[in-house]
Protein backbone atom coordinates (compact mmCIF):
# COMPACT_ATOMS: atom_id res chain seq x y z
CA UNK A 1 0.00 0.00 0.00
CA UNK A 2 1.45 3.53 -0.85
CA UNK A 3 1.59 5.38 2.41
CA UNK A 4 0.25 8.71 2.57
CA UNK A 5 1.69 9.66 5.46
CA UNK A 6 4.38 12.74 6.16
CA UNK A 7 7.23 11.61 7.61
CA UNK A 8 8.26 14.65 9.80
CA UNK A 9 8.85 15.45 13.71
CA UNK A 10 5.43 17.96 14.06
CA UNK A 11 3.51 17.82 17.28
CA UNK A 12 0.95 16.59 15.72
CA UNK A 13 2.89 13.45 14.74
CA UNK A 14 3.72 13.04 18.11
CA UNK A 15 0.12 12.67 19.74
CA UNK A 16 -1.01 9.52 20.22
CA UNK A 17 -2.95 7.89 17.59
CA UNK A 18 -5.79 7.25 20.16
CA UNK A 19 -6.25 10.12 21.00
CA UNK A 20 -6.37 11.60 17.18
CA UNK A 21 -8.91 9.05 16.16
CA UNK A 22 -11.04 10.26 19.54
CA UNK A 23 -10.54 14.01 17.95
CA UNK A 24 -11.58 13.03 14.89
CA UNK A 25 -15.37 11.13 16.01
CA UNK A 26 -15.90 13.72 18.38
CA UNK A 27 -15.39 16.30 15.91
CA UNK A 28 -17.52 14.41 13.16
CA UNK A 29 -20.19 13.96 15.96
CA UNK A 30 -20.32 17.69 16.79
CA UNK A 31 -20.07 18.78 14.04
CA UNK A 32 -22.63 16.78 12.17
CA UNK A 33 -25.10 17.94 15.32
CA UNK A 34 -24.31 21.97 14.35
CA UNK A 35 -26.42 23.56 12.04
CA UNK A 36 -24.63 26.91 11.92
CA UNK A 37 -22.64 27.74 8.90
CA UNK A 38 -20.67 29.99 10.95
CA UNK A 39 -19.57 27.06 13.32
CA UNK A 40 -19.03 24.79 10.85
CA UNK A 41 -16.53 27.00 8.39
CA UNK A 42 -14.34 27.80 11.70
CA UNK A 43 -14.42 23.82 11.96
CA UNK A 44 -12.93 24.13 8.57
CA UNK A 45 -10.33 27.04 9.12
CA UNK A 46 -9.52 25.43 11.97
CA UNK A 47 -9.13 22.17 10.27
CA UNK A 48 -6.71 23.87 7.24
CA UNK A 49 -4.96 26.01 10.34
CA UNK A 50 -4.01 22.30 11.83
CA UNK A 51 -2.85 20.99 8.58
CA UNK A 52 -0.48 24.52 7.68
CA UNK A 53 0.58 23.87 11.58
CA UNK A 54 2.70 21.36 10.73
CA UNK A 55 4.79 23.23 7.67
CA UNK A 56 5.01 23.40 3.96
CA UNK A 57 4.70 19.90 3.53
CA UNK A 58 1.20 20.50 5.27
CA UNK A 59 0.47 23.24 3.34
CA UNK A 60 1.56 21.55 0.21
CA UNK A 61 -1.08 18.45 0.81
CA UNK A 62 -3.72 20.78 1.61
CA UNK A 63 -3.13 22.64 -1.54
CA UNK A 64 -3.91 19.27 -3.23
CA UNK A 65 -6.06 18.52 -1.47
CA UNK A 66 -8.35 21.15 -1.85
CA UNK A 67 -7.36 20.93 -5.90
CA UNK A 68 -8.44 17.52 -6.00
CA UNK A 69 -11.79 17.69 -3.54
CA UNK A 70 -12.23 21.28 -4.91
CA UNK A 71 -14.91 20.23 -7.57
CA UNK A 72 -16.57 17.30 -6.18
CA UNK A 73 -17.63 19.32 -3.29
CA UNK A 74 -19.00 21.70 -5.50
CA UNK A 75 -20.71 19.33 -7.72
CA UNK A 76 -22.36 17.67 -3.93
CA UNK A 77 -23.26 21.46 -3.30
CA UNK A 78 -24.71 22.03 -6.21
CA UNK A 79 -26.69 18.45 -5.90
CA UNK A 80 -27.78 19.59 -2.57
CA UNK A 81 -29.03 23.01 -3.69
CA UNK A 82 -31.29 21.55 -6.20
CA UNK A 83 -32.34 18.93 -4.42
CA UNK A 84 -33.97 21.87 -1.69
CA UNK A 85 -34.95 23.79 -3.82
CA UNK A 86 -37.33 21.07 -5.97
CA UNK A 87 -38.42 20.51 -2.05
CA UNK A 88 -39.71 24.19 -2.25
CA UNK A 89 -37.47 25.64 -0.09
CA UNK A 90 -36.53 29.34 -0.34
CA UNK A 91 -33.75 29.73 -2.50
CA UNK A 92 -31.66 31.78 0.47
CA UNK A 93 -32.32 28.63 3.08
CA UNK A 94 -31.08 26.32 0.16
CA UNK A 95 -28.04 27.95 -0.17
CA UNK A 96 -27.42 28.28 3.43
CA UNK A 97 -28.30 24.57 4.13
CA UNK A 98 -25.85 23.34 0.56
CA UNK A 99 -22.88 25.86 2.43
CA UNK A 100 -22.97 24.40 5.81
CA UNK A 101 -23.21 20.92 4.58
CA UNK A 102 -20.68 21.45 2.31
CA UNK A 103 -17.93 23.68 5.33
CA UNK A 104 -19.11 20.39 7.74
CA UNK A 105 -17.92 17.75 5.38
CA UNK A 106 -15.13 19.86 3.77
CA UNK A 107 -13.45 20.08 7.83
CA UNK A 108 -13.92 16.66 8.59
CA UNK A 109 -12.31 15.14 5.04
CA UNK A 110 -9.44 17.68 5.90
CA UNK A 111 -9.28 15.92 9.76
CA UNK A 112 -9.45 12.73 7.96
CA UNK A 113 -6.68 13.20 5.99
CA UNK A 114 -4.76 15.14 8.31
CA UNK A 115 -4.58 11.72 10.56
CA UNK A 116 -3.70 9.95 7.64
CA UNK A 117 -0.80 12.38 6.73
CA UNK A 118 0.48 12.17 10.67
CA UNK A 119 -0.05 8.95 11.59
CA UNK A 120 1.78 5.61 10.38
CA UNK A 121 -0.74 2.54 9.44
CA UNK A 122 0.58 -0.11 11.81
CA UNK A 123 0.49 2.20 14.64
CA UNK A 124 -4.17 3.15 13.36
CA UNK A 125 -3.70 -0.99 12.87
CA UNK A 126 -2.23 -0.96 16.69
CA UNK A 127 -4.60 1.08 18.08
CA UNK A 128 -8.01 -0.28 16.21
CA UNK A 129 -7.73 -3.79 16.64
CA UNK A 130 -7.96 -4.10 20.61
CA UNK A 131 -11.22 -2.25 20.02
CA UNK A 132 -13.01 -5.30 18.01
CA UNK A 133 -11.59 -8.06 20.42
CA UNK A 134 -14.57 -8.69 21.93
CA UNK A 135 -16.05 -9.29 18.16
CA UNK A 136 -14.23 -12.79 18.58
CA UNK A 137 -17.65 -14.12 20.26
CA UNK A 138 -18.83 -14.22 17.19
CA UNK A 139 -16.53 -15.38 15.18
CA UNK A 140 -14.90 -12.16 13.89
CA UNK A 141 -11.09 -11.64 13.32
CA UNK A 142 -10.37 -8.45 15.06
CA UNK A 143 -7.42 -7.61 13.36
CA UNK A 144 -9.48 -7.65 9.86
CA UNK A 145 -11.88 -5.91 10.87
CA UNK A 146 -9.23 -2.98 12.57
CA UNK A 147 -7.31 -3.30 9.25
CA UNK A 148 -10.98 -2.12 7.42
CA UNK A 149 -11.13 0.68 9.76
CA UNK A 150 -7.47 1.97 9.37
CA UNK A 151 -8.01 1.32 5.35
CA UNK A 152 -11.44 3.13 5.41
CA UNK A 153 -10.10 6.45 7.19
CA UNK A 154 -7.20 6.77 4.49
CA UNK A 155 -9.12 5.94 1.44
CA UNK A 156 -9.88 9.68 1.44
CA UNK A 157 -6.28 10.15 0.92
CA UNK A 158 -5.97 7.79 -1.66
CA UNK A 159 -8.43 8.26 -3.89
CA UNK A 160 -7.92 11.75 -3.74
CA UNK A 161 -4.20 10.58 -5.34
CA UNK A 162 -6.04 8.56 -7.76
CA UNK A 163 -8.02 11.17 -8.78
CA UNK A 164 -5.04 13.54 -9.52
CA UNK A 165 -3.45 11.10 -11.47
CA UNK A 166 -5.87 10.10 -13.78
CA UNK A 167 -6.61 14.08 -14.31
CA UNK A 168 -3.12 14.67 -15.25
CA UNK A 169 -3.45 11.63 -17.83
CA UNK A 170 -6.56 13.23 -19.22
CA UNK A 171 -4.24 16.51 -19.64
CA UNK A 172 -0.99 14.73 -20.80
CA UNK A 173 -2.98 13.24 -23.84
CA UNK A 174 -4.13 16.82 -23.95
CA UNK A 175 -7.54 17.05 -23.33
CA UNK A 176 -7.18 20.49 -21.01
CA UNK A 177 -10.66 19.73 -19.25
CA UNK A 178 -11.38 16.08 -18.75
CA UNK A 179 -14.78 16.56 -17.65
CA UNK A 180 -17.49 13.83 -17.54
CA UNK A 181 -14.36 11.38 -18.58
CA UNK A 182 -12.52 11.74 -15.00
CA UNK A 183 -15.56 10.66 -13.27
Amino acid sequence: MISLFIAQKTWLHRLPTGFKLLFLAACSVLLMLQASLTWNAAALFFACSLYASIGSAGTRRLGGLVKSRGFLLLMLGLAQLFALLMQGQSPGLALLSALRTLAQIAALVVLADLVTATTRMQDMLNTLTPLFRPLRVFGLQPKAIGMGGALMIRSGGLLSRDWQQARLAFVARGMRRPGLRLI
